[in-house]
């Protein structure tokens, strides 16, 4: 998986954030990083800006919204959900 620089993250749209994990957005790509590290978990692209996220308390999934969901689960990966 791939890093992602701080200056790219300073520039995201922030949707939810913990002390270990933060979901954002640049525009219509959606981003789950790993904080310590810049650890890149979910990368997915939306149809126009993701409108919501949220991430569980214990950092072992977390959820961005928009035109589809996309569910990331910690061991298991990212699973699209779309009509």
């Amino acid at each position: 998986m791939p890093l992602f620089a701080s200056s790219y993250a300073d520039s995201l749209s922030v949707l939810a954030e913990t002390d270990v994990l933060l979901l954002g957005h640049f525009h219509e790509d959606a981003v789950l990083l790993r904080k310590s590290t810049g650890l890149c978990l979910l990368d997915d692209t939306f149809y126009g800006d993701p409108t919501c996220g949220v991430i569980s308390p214990a950092n072992d999934w977390a959820a961005v919204a928009g035109e589809h969901v996309t569910v990331w689960r910690r061991g298991l990966g990212m699973t699209k959900i779309s009509e």
